[in-house]
């Protein structure tokens, strides 16, 4: 599901029937603390081609540039800074 797909949704929900909370949640960092074990998992779920998965699995694993210097990661997914 998308995010304007998940938006229409809380739209109907709030607008449509009687609410008595809503839940404001912050997922900021969580791409920061992925699991790459986890993803694999959820990947093989969805992905057959097990080269494909690799080559994602690369992408998770490239590690991170800061400063000149290239450090490895076992969390996270790469983020591009704007």
């Amino acid at each position: 599901m998308d995010a304007h797909a998940c938006l229409k949704e809380i739209n109907h929900m709030v607008m449509g029937k009687p609410v008595n909370y809503v839940l404001e949640a912050d997922i900021e960092g969580f791409f920061d603390h992925v699991d790459h074990t986890w993803m694999r998992k959820c990947l093989e779920v969805r992905i057959g081609d097990p080269r494909f998965i690799n080559l994602i699995m690369s992408f998770l694993k490239s590690g991170v540039m800061e400063g000149g210097q290239r450090s490895t990661t076992t969390q996270g997914t790469p983020q591009g800074e704007y």
